[in-house]
């Protein structure tokens, strides 16, 4: 019956629209009043004495005109679906994306500005100072990798370790090793030494 009188009327789209959101009401308003007919007319006066507007645009449900999936957060989705939806910014002006770069940046900044005066700098181990402490300590290589894991800012790798350890020997050229004997030339190694105190 509805379409007939849609196709008698020679309504335009929104005016058929309209009519169906105002048939939908009256079914809705009536199964409330349990279908009694005296409680519906009580009820629904000032609605039944007031207008119907034909052809008016009636709120829309967002998450009810989209179909299919819902919209993933930007940062969950791959690079491809990034890329689809960055695609409308790139076509708009420069001018606009520029300026609210410039907001967004400035909203950051005043965050990182906050946590870098909340958070309290700690200064890193110099690698002579970690050095003599692995050494001092009787430290094992594990110990340290823990320490290091535990607060990379502070503590040095152990790699760095190894290196300051080998700049600690005197040169190669005055080390002579054989099948019997081990040598060091003492005036390189008081050498060498006098160099790392200095």
């Amino acid at each position: 019956m509805e379409q007939k009188v849609i196709a008698d009327a020679k309504c335009t789209k929104r005016e058929a629209r309209s009519l169906t959101h105002f048939k939908s009401q009256l079914k809705k308003r009536i199964f409330e009043c349990g279908y009694n007919y005296e409680y519906f007319l009580d009820r629904n006066k000032d609605w039944l004495n007031g207008t119907i507007e034909v052809g008016q645009k009636y709120p829309v449900n967002k998450q009810q005109s989209i179909p299919g999936r819902p919209l993933k957060n930007f940062n969950e989705c791959s690079t491809r679906t990034k890329r689809r939806r960055v695609q409308p910014l790139l076509t708009s002006a420069a001018d606009e994306l520029t300026f609210a770069c410039q907001l967004k940046n400035k909203k950051e900044d005043k965050i990182l500005k906050k946590v870098k005066s909340d958070t309290v700098v700690t200064e890193k181990m110099s690698t002579s100072d970690a050095l003599s402490m692995f050494i001092e300590a009787n430290i094992t290589r594990r110990q340290w990798n823990v320490f290091h894991s535990y607060d990379k800012q502070k503590f040095p790798c152990y790699s760095t370790i190894q290196k300051e350890k080998k700049i600690c020997y005197p040169p190669k050229e005055s080390v002579k090793i054989d099948e019997m004997s081990a040598e060091v030339q003492l005036q390189a190694l008081l050498n060498h030494t006098a160099l790392r105190l200095a």
